[in-house]
C-alpha cells in the first residue's frame, strides 16, 4: 500500500532547495499487531501494541537510514497513537516514507 502523502509535504519534498536543508513531518505508522479485545485488560493491550509500534517506528526510521546513508536530526516517537516526529533531510523523508509501516505523512509546518 502506498502511503498516503499530504500535498504540502509533497510540495517541499518537490521543492528545489538544498539536499540538506531539514523538513519537519508527522508519520502515521501502523503494525499488524492487534491484541484482541477481551483476551486481556486494556492497559496490557495499550501496552503490547505502544511496545510493537515502537519496534515498527525504529525498524522504519533505521532501514530509511541504510538506504540514504544519512540519519534524521531529531525524531520523537508517540507510540501510543502510532505516529511520530521526524526532521531530515529530503532523502531521508522520502526513504521513511517508503517503508511498509508507514501509512502516511504530512507537512509539520506552519509555512505556507
Amino acid at each position: 500500500m502506498q502511503p498516503k502523502v499530504e500535498t504540502r509535504l509533497q510540495r517541499a519534498l518537490d521543492a528545489n532547495v538544498g539536499p540538506d536543508e531539514l523538513i519537519d513531518v508527522v508519520l502515521k505508522f501502523e503494525t499488524d499487531v492487534q491484541p484482541a479485545a477481551g483476551t486481556m485488560p486494556i492497559m496490557q493491550r495499550r501496552e503490547l501494541r505502544a511496545q510493537a509500534m515502537s519496534k515498527a517506528i525504529a525498524h522504519a526510521l533505521a532501514r530509511a537510514g541504510e538506504i540514504t546513508g544519512t540519519q534524521p536530526a531529531r525524531v520523537t516517537p508517540f507510540p501510543l497513537t502510532g505516529s511520530a516526529f521526524v526532521q531530515a533531510p529530503r532523502q531521508y523523508l522520502r526513504a521513511l516514507i517508503e517503508q511498509g509501516e508507514v501509512a502516511g505523512a504530512t507537512l509539520n509546518s506552519t509555512k505556507p
